[in-house]
């Protein structure tokens, strides 16, 4: 049976591109004094969040009068002040008119938000005596915790708030199931009025992450892990780096990894890793599910697009999908549900991860157990059942034609020497990581052990094992085996991806290669090379003719093609997104095809290495004397162009001689530039390249490209007079040490192509 393609339904995008979405990020404080409140809101700050929630009540000296101008006054984000009572969930035990004159205070002082409870927010009202304050928006917030109500009673909740005059609607609820959020989406996504809606709790962990989705007006991320001022809060770090939350928008598809216990996994990590390299619009969460069915039946909109099925569903997803691959059936486990977007069907698969081997014993009967089993069956191996329930390991020893044994005899059972083992059972799982399913003693019959549980990394069986001289394997290799495989179904997308997954190095490749012609072909590992000949001419038989040799005539291609209709689709070959060791990690956009070419001069400049929230300069719109234009194209053309018709009367000739005289070892880079060119895409994710010549671009840019330019301002001369020659001498360091860099990297692939 056929996987369906479901690749049409993504539209690739720039990982750390616009924000997609208006849901604001607002990060808890509940500090005990207001100095580490101060020193909180600018960590939140530091940190992405849109603005800051004061938890008055947390702290354990209050005086309105000096406390509230001080936070204030200089605030350097949007505040919004909460004052909660313990009858609403929070700590202060006073009564309500000193937290309505301190709510007051706040909103007279000029505070962005406060939030009142909607139990006495008539009672607020005629306190302040119906006065609006322009600076305030009023919160109206409802907490429940211990249930979701009915869409119906949830409706009727929004028009009680909306009855108060409430600015904004904020209703919290408890998820009993994960379910129980689906509930508070309806209402969300039909809301008239700034709605913020969230289900507490791990099972409600996705109304924080989809609200961005579904029209959410925020959602909370905390500053540390555990420090939070509701159940389930996720930190901020993670919102805006695991789940790419900016990026999260109403066409955004959504993945996750459905079981129970759930928050161990790495699925989200890596999968939000691949959507964001490789430009897919998706998000993956972690789906804490009781009920498999009811789960499926509750989120049946096809943009709930896939599921990796883990204990202790994978078994009952074969009897909940529409379709399900003859492996899987054969087997009775699915691991991977994807739901088909012409009718929205679910079909079940499942990536199997095969071991095969002498003596196969296999610890676990379950879905793990089942699909490991029938794998290295499937490769002649003679597998064993080893389960703490004898029954289930005969079971399922029948099904695939092997034998059974209870886990309890395993310590004493060694009919023959170099086994193999693998462990499908949750033994030795954080956090019960001292525990193991069979005693080191026995250990040293195995000449492979295998576990599958990967937090920890290493468990006490792999420890143990490998003191006993065992290879052993950790279970994150089955993870990204299986997590490839799933991803492949997910996507539809091509051989690449598994690049991806398997080597490190190549989780940067970008987006546009996903999507071009099928005719084009890169020459990847230096396929189509010789590297073992002369490297000058192996490029000069990939020129045309037209360039008579030169590479200096072409060098610029990739910059003229990616404008014209047929080549669209390569113009996010021309940039990578890096982070570069700097004192604060930065991220940049890397314009590989461009920054190396040193012969043509609109490619010597800075800003080729540039700060991803302006594209490189490409967003700052300034003025170079009277035109229009942006930050990137006055260092890409017109300085260039200025300093040829002052200094060198309008003749490139004069002005090249000039440069070559003045930039040391020119010559040399010249003609490396030429190799470069022609082996980029083998050597273009190579670390010391990335680091070594982006992080001198990237200071080179923030020291005099992005010095005084801001949006807006007018550049002249005296802007880039006083920057070129010092440019000029750092572009030629940066020359002669990149010089070298790359001499020693030919020179090795030389010697090894040679032998």
């Amino acid at each position: 049976m056929d996987i369906p393609n479901v690749a049409s339904q993504f539209s690739a995008g720039e990982g750390g591109g616009m924000r997609k979405n208006p849901t604001l990020l607002c990060a808890p404080v509940m500090a005990d004094s207001v100095d580490k409140m101060h020193l909180d809101v600018s960590k939140a700050k530091a940190s992405g969040a849109d603005l800051v929630e004061i938890r008055l009540d947390s702290l354990k000296t209050f005086n309105p009068s000096s406390h509230l101008p001080t936070l204030i006054n200089n605030r350097p984000l949007p505040l919004l002040f909460t004052y909660r009572p313990n009858w609403e969930g929070g700590m202060y035990e006073g009564d309500d008119n000193t937290r309505f004159h301190a709510l007051r205070l706040a909103m007279e002082l000029g505070a962005d938000y406060i939030d009142i409870e909607l139990k006495v927010a008539n009672q607020f009202y005629d306190f302040i005596r119906g006065k609006t304050y322009d600076k305030t928006k009023v919160i109206v917030s409802s907490h429940n915790y211990q249930q979701t109500p009915s869409v119906e009673d949830l409706g009727d909740l929004v028009a009680r708030i909306q009855a108060t005059r409430a600015d904004i609607v904020k209703i919290a609820t408890t998820a009993l199931e994960i379910t129980d959020v689906a509930r508070m989406f309806q209402i969300m996504v039909h809301s008239q009025v700034p709605f913020i809606g969230l289900v507490m709790g791990d099972r409600g962990l996705i109304s924080r992450i989809l609200c961005a989705k579904f029209g959410g007006y925020l959602t909370f991320g905390t500053l540390e892990s555990g420090v939070v001022s509701a159940p389930g809060q996720p930190t901020l770090k993670d919102l805006l780096h695991l789940y790419n939350l900016r990026q999260v928008g109403p066409d955004t598809k959504v993945f996750g990894i459905i079981g129970k216990p759930v928050g161990h996994s790495k699925s989200p990590t890596l999968f939000n890793e691949a959507f964001k390299s490789l430009g897919i619009n998706g998000v993956y969460v972690f789906l804490l599910v009781d009920d498999l069915a009811k789960f499926l039946s509750t989120y049946s909109s096809t943009d709930f697009v896939g599921f990796s099925v883990t204990i202790p569903h994978k078994e009952a997803a074969v009897t909940c999908c529409d379709e399900v691959d003859p492996v899987a059936k054969s087997i009775g486990a699915v691991n991977c549900i994807i739901r088909r977007p012409t009718d929205g069907k679910l079909i079940g698969g499942t990536v199997v991860s095969p071991l095969a081997g002498k003596l196969f014993v296999v610890i676990g009967a379950g879905g793990a157990g089942k699909a490991l089993a029938y794998g290295a069956k499937e490769k002649g191996a003679r597998v064993v059942i080893a389960n703490r329930t004898y029954d289930r390991a005969r079971e399922l020893a029948d099904l695939i034609g092997g034998d059974a044994l209870a886990l309890a005899d395993l310590d004493n059972y060694h009919p023959e020497d170099g086994m193999i083992l693998a462990n499908t059972t949750s033994i030795g799982m954080q956090p019960k990581v001292d525990e193991t399913p069979v005693s080191k003693h026995a250990l040293k019959y195995y000449s492979l052990v295998f576990d599958a549980v990967y937090t920890p990394k290493m468990t006490r069986l792999l420890t143990e094992a490998e003191e006993s001289g065992a290879t052993v394997v950790t279970g994150l290799e089955m993870f990204l085996g299986q997590a490839y495989g799933q991803f492949e179904k997910y996507t539809g997308m091509p051989e690449i991806v598994r690049c991806w997954f398997t080597d490190p190095r190549s989780r940067t490749v970008s987006s546009a290669l996903l999507h071009a012609p099928a005719s084009f072909k890169l020459p990847l590992n230096g396929e189509g090379l010789s590297l073992g000949r002369n490297a000058v001419s192996a490029v000069k038989e990939l020129l045309p003719d037209s360039a008579q040799g030169h590479l200096a005539a072409v060098c610029s291609w990739a910059d003229d093609v990616g404008y014209t209709h047929n080549y669209r689709w390569s113009q996010p070959l021309h940039y990578e997104t890096v982070m570069i060791p700097m004192p604060i990690n930065m991220s940049v956009s890397l314009q590989l095809f461009t920054t190396i070419q040193c012969n043509s001069n609109r490619n010597s400049t800075p800003l080729h290495v540039g700060f991803l929230g302006d594209l490189g300069g490409n967003t700052i719109t300034v003025r170079w004397y009277r035109r229009k234009t942006n930050l990137h194209h006055v260092w890409d053309d017109m300085i260039i162009e200025s300093a040829l018709k002052t200094f060198y009367g309008s003749d490139l000739s004069t002005m090249i001689q000039a440069i070559q005289s003045n930039i040391t070892l020119c010559t040399q880079l010249y003609s490396l530039s030429k190799l470069v060119y022609a082996s980029l895409i083998e050597y273009y994710t190579i670390y010391i390249f990335h680091s070594r010549y982006a992080s001198e671009s990237i200071s080179l840019a923030c020291k005099f490209a992005y010095r005084n330019a801001t949006p807006g301002s007018t550049l002249e001369d005296e802007y880039f007079l006083s920057r070129l020659p010092i440019v000029e001498k750092r572009l030629a360091q940066a020359g002669v040490r990149l010089a070298a860099i790359l001499n020693r990297i030919f020179t090795s692939k030389t010697r090894i192509a040679q032998s």
